[in-house]
């Protein structure tokens, strides 16, 4: 049975005036972080689409700061100036579980992972950043692109894995990153009632969305084993092998370990 959350009231601060940007590609595990910033911090989730920006429709307004969602640059309206003073969130799930989630079969994977590829090349390692209104496409690795690409002391990236398993310690970032003040009793607060807060959000979750959880956050892996070992070492070849340096970066810790010699 869920609980009814009383209001949290807390003060903070926002140290900056700037936008507040989070990207992420589908089937990222975004739902989770995004009611934890609305339920603690009093973060105002706002969806972006190429024309318009609009209340999120499954998260209830707040009076804090505006986050602007999308899932590519396009949507976000970013312009070059963004990626110098504005802010931005990126969420990265284990790229396994994204394409397969996504795709299904190896052989869609495969072929998605090569058109994302084809966008850099020897002649142009990065996406022009004067045309970013046609990077219209939810790809993963335009996504690592932007954070990227972004000023180093205006990003964050955050892993679905450890929000999942250390939430508090992504918060704690998080209100850092938003230069919050005052949120330490509102997050304890909110961890003593967290298994309440996971089951309000997979409602919440299920009953908004078609495409319903899969997992409910409890194994962290269960798409890489519904495709088998093969497969999940084919996904981790042609990353590896497309996009070396986004690997090399971001994303060693979801190598698979090579197993011992017979």
């Amino acid at each position: 049975m869920l609980r009814f959350f009383a209001p949290l009231f807390f003060s903070f601060s926002i140290a900056f005036a700037d936008s507040v940007y989070c990207l992420r590609a589908p089937r990222s595990g975004s739902h989770f972080m995004f009611y934890c910033l609305n339920e603690i911090f009093d973060i105002n989730i706002v969806s972006s689409k190429a024309d318009r920006r609009f209340q999120h429709p499954f998260f209830p307004k707040k009076g804090g700061p505006n986050l602007y969602v999308a899932h590519n640059a396009a949507n976000l309206q970013l312009d070059k100036e963004s990626f110098d003073s504005d802010y931005l969130i990126c969420l990265v799930r284990n790229y396994r579980e994204n394409y397969i989630r996504r795709y299904e079969t190896l052989p869609r994977i495969l072929k998605q992972l090569r058109f994302e590829a084809r966008w850099r090349s020897k002649e142009s390692p990065h996406f022009n950043l004067e045309k970013l209104s046609e990077f219209n496409q939810d790809h993963y690795f335009h996504c690592l692109r932007c954070y990227d690409l972004w000023d180093p002391d205006k990003r964050i990236l955050i892993y679905y894995e450890d929000l999942i398993e250390r939430p508090k310690m992504v918060m704690e970032e998080l209100a850092q990153f938003f230069q919050m003040d005052n949120y330490e009793e509102i997050l304890d607060q909110f961890m003593r009632d967290l298994p309440d807060h996971k089951e309000r959000s997979l409602a919440l979750y299920n009953h908004n969305y078609e495409s319903k959880t899969q997992t409910d956050g409890k194994d962290l892996s269960s798409h890489s084993k519904r495709l088998g070992s093969k497969a999940a070492a084919s996904i981790d070849f042609a990353v590896m092998t497309l996009f070396p340096d986004y690997f090399d970066r971001y994303l060693l810790r979801f190598k698979r370990p090579t197993p011992p010699s017979q």
